[in-house]
């Protein structure tokens, strides 16, 4: 069965290491490029909602207080891929991108009874669009390509401990070192085309970021009764600078295809220089309600009604870059999103034998919901992002593990509603694996004679 777990994920990996595109919007040209969450399928299908998500049988990076939660003795190895499509329109001309991308590497050890490390990879950032455009000038045709490629990765490796551990109290604290590091590539050309030749000008501007910064958990459990649980949880990234060094290079040409007739207007190599990032925080809460039914019968269900709600707010207006000492203008502006994600198990407990629950009783049922102000603005009108998503979470019990296999389903919307400005229609598909390894492989101790 461990065997046939590892087929499907290389399967379903497959596709994306061959080709990744990291993201399918013109916006991602913006400052260190798209930072909207990139969360795993799990807690996409919640609508994005994570902070206040402690689950023993979950991987939750982005509330590093969680690592403690996981179910001692069990690590547990998370991975996960999404796929989204998009259709740009400005009212008048439309186009299509698509992309494949990794969301995330990541592994939680719980110890001591109190404690827990959380280790991984994930992105930081996205940029990725390839955007062509016309017009007619004073009879000519003057053609225009946009294209961006690249992104930040942020590595991380966390502590987390549960100060208070009780029935009905827990509190939980946690902190993320992280290492970024990356690029972002903005090319943009414009030109004409004379006899056979292209002529114009085109500008390739590299950035390459490298730096180290931290975040901080929190959360705080309250478990009245065997039926009720609610959960409070908290982030805090305080604004930090990394490094970062440009390669920039404007040229003229006669002949695209020739580059002997490349004149450089303009070239800056390895100019260095500091980039500032947002602060932010996010606060949620997340109540489950686990209902006890008529013990009498012999079919005892024994379901979960989970709702988390946050709110999360991006300090964009703090964004700066310098590079050889000169202050780059900021046109990002503070972000902020909410979004509402809900769960129900029919079964909530998907080791236990004892229940005549079928498989469709022991799988996990969600939907999530979203609302977003980004910082990107055009026409000095920000951009908003409205979505919903669905998702189903299949058990996968081994060695009394349990593990999990997550899939979902996202359609959203992006833009400003103002004419001329490009709004975006995108669906995905995404896909997760929570690997639990078997108890008795891992952490038995045995006797030899």
């Amino acid at each position: 069965m461990r065997n046939n777990i590892l087929v499907l994920i290389a399967v379903c990996l497959a596709p994306f290491l061959r080709a990744q595109t990291n993201a399918s919007s013109p916006y991602s040209s913006l400052g260190v490029g798209e930072t909207s969450f990139f969360g795993g399928s799990y807690f996409q299908s919640l609508g994005g909602a994570s902070v206040a998500i402690i689950d023993s049988s979950q991987t939750n990076f982005y509330n590093p207080s969680s690592y403690a939660s996981i179910a001692k003795g069990l690590p547990l190895f998370s991975m996960g891929v999404d796929y989204r499509s998009t259709t740009l329109t400005d009212g008048v001309n439309e186009g299509n991108l698509s992309y494949g991308n990794i969301t995330h590497f990541s592994l939680v050890i719980p110890f001591a009874d109190r404690f827990g490390l959380g280790f991984g990879i994930r992105p930081f950032s996205r940029v990725g669009y390839d955007v062509n455009d016309a017009e007619v000038v004073n009879g000519d045709s003057i053609f225009y390509e946009y294209k961006g490629s690249g992104g930040i990765q942020q590595v991380f490796g966390g502590l987390s401990a549960n100060l208070i551990a009780t029935k009905k109290h827990v509190l939980g604290v946690g902190v993320n070192g992280n290492f970024l590091f990356g690029y972002t590539q903005n090319y943009s050309r414009a030109y004409r085309v004379v006899s056979t030749s292209e002529i114009g000008s085109y500008i390739d501007d590299r950035l390459n970021y490298r730096g180290y910064t931290y975040d901080l958990g929190l959360n705080y459990s309250f478990k009245p009764n065997s039926k009720h649980k609610i959960t409070i949880g908290a982030t805090y990234t305080p604004s930090q600078q990394i490094s970062v060094a440009q390669n920039r290079y404007d040229v003229f040409f006669t002949s695209y295809n020739n580059t002997g007739t490349y004149d450089t207007l303009y070239g800056n190599p390895d100019v260095e220089g500091t980039t500032t990032l947002a602060s932010s925080y996010k606060l949620g809460f997340t109540y489950s309600f686990t209902p006890e039914l008529d013990s009498t019968k012999s079919r005892r269900l024994k379901p979960e009604f989970l709702l988390t709600a946050e709110y999360n707010a991006d300090s964009w207006s703090e964004y700066s870059r310098t590079l050889g000492g000169v202050a780059d203008v900021n046109t990002l502006f503070d972000a902020s999103s909410y979004r509402v994600g809900f769960q129900y198990r029919p079964h909530r407990i998907a080791a236990e034998r004892k229940t005549v629950a079928n498989y469709f009783e022991r799988m996990s049922y969600r939907v999530g919901i979203y609302s977003s102000t980004l910082p990107m603005a055009v026409n000095g009108t920000q951009l908003s992002e409205f979505g919903t998503s669905f998702g189903l979470g299949l058990p996968v019990v081994l060695n009394r593990a349990v593990s999990s296999i997550n899939l979902g389903v996202t359609y959203g919307q992006r833009g400003n509603g103002n004419i001329n400005t490009i709004q975006e229609n995108f669906w995905g598909i995404n896909f997760g694996v929570n690997l639990s390894p078997g108890y008795d492989r891992w952490f038995r101790k045995y006797k030899y004679d």
